[in-house]
C-alpha cells in the first residue's frame, strides 16, 4: 500500500480499491487496472467537468460562481433533469451506503459526475456566450455545474476527503473543519 501511494497517492489509491473491489469478497489487483479506473472516473469524468466548468465561469462570469438566471425552470427543463438525477444519484449512494456497498457508492456519484457532463455539453455555455440572449444560458448552465460539483464534494468525500476539499475551494467555498 505505501508503494501505492507514493506512486500513484492515497486518495487515488483508495479509490480505486473502493471502486474496484466489493467489501467482504476477493479481487484482483493491477497497476494497470488501477491507472485504467483514476483516469476514466476521477480524471477524465470530475476532473474534466471541474476543470472545464471552471475555466467557463472565469471566462465568462469573472471567475465567480454566477446566480442562475431569474427566468424560471419548467418540469421538463435540462436544470429539473439535472435535479432529478442528483435525487437519483443520492439514493442509490444511501442504499449502497446501508449495505457497505462501496464500489456501488462510488458508482453513483460516477454516474451523477456523467449526467453533469452531459449537461454542460447539452448547454454548451461557450456556444450560448456568442449568441445573442445567451447571457441566461450561461448564466444558468454554470450555476447549476458548480453547484452540481458542490454536491459531488460532499457525496465524495467520505471516500476522497482531500479531494472534496479541493473541489469546495475551487468553487471558492471555506471548507468548514
Amino acid at each position: 500500500p505505501l508503494l501505492l501511494r507514493d506512486r500513484y497517492g492515497f486518495e487515488q489509491a483508495r479509490y480505486f480499491l473502493l471502486r474496484e473491489m466489493s467489501f467482504g469478497n476477493d479481487a484482483n489487483f493491477t497497476e494497470e487496472a488501477l491507472v485504467e479506473r483514476v483516469n476514466a472516473d476521477l480524471a477524465n469524468n470530475l476532473g474534466n467537468l471541474l476543470s472545464r466548468t471552471l475555466n467557463l465561469v472565469e471566462k465568462f462570469c469573472d471567475a465567480r460562481v454566477p446566480g442562475p438566471s431569474s427566468e424560471t425552470t419548467s418540469p421538463n427543463s435540462p436544470e429539473s433533469k439535472l435535479r432529478s438525477e442528483f435525487g437519483v444519484a443520492a439514493a442509490n449512494l444511501e442504499a449502497a451506503m446501508d449495505d457497505l456497498r462501496f464500489h456501488e457508492a462510488l458508482a453513483a456519484i460516477v454516474e451523477y459526475s456523467g449526467a453533469v457532463n452531459r449537461y454542460v455539453d447539452s448547454q454548451a455555455p461557450w456556444k450560448a456566450a456568442k449568441a445573442q440572449g445567451g447571457e441566461a444560458t450561461v448564466r444558468t448552465s454554470l450555476f447549476w455545474s458548480c453547484e452540481s460539483l458542490r454536491q459531488i464534494a460532499l457525496m465524495i468525500s467520505p471516500f476522497l476527503p482531500a479531494t472534496a476539499i479541493e473541489i469546495e475551494r475551487r468553487l471558492g467555498i471555506q471548507h468548514q473543519t
